[in-house]
């Protein structure tokens, strides 16, 4: 993978999981009527999708990649 295409994949992971926040949250809330560990689950997953996104823009920042 060149420095390129990591920069490329990255800004897509960042804005996809910032484009997809509320609707995340929206639907996490949908499958807690039915399963409440599978949206907690699903939750922790949004979480660590959050935090891969935050690395990923300070990185970006830095220019690093």
């Amino acid at each position: 993978m060149t420095k390129e295409q990591y920069q490329q994949w990255a800004m897509a992971v960042v804005m996809q999981v910032e484009a997809s926040k509320e609707e995340s949250e929206a639907f996490a809330k949908m499958v807690d009527q039915h399963d409440k560990g599978a949206a907690a689950m699903l939750r922790k997953l949004n979480k660590q999708a959050e935090e891969l996104s935050t690395h990923l823009q300070k990185s970006l920042d830095k220019g690093e990649g």
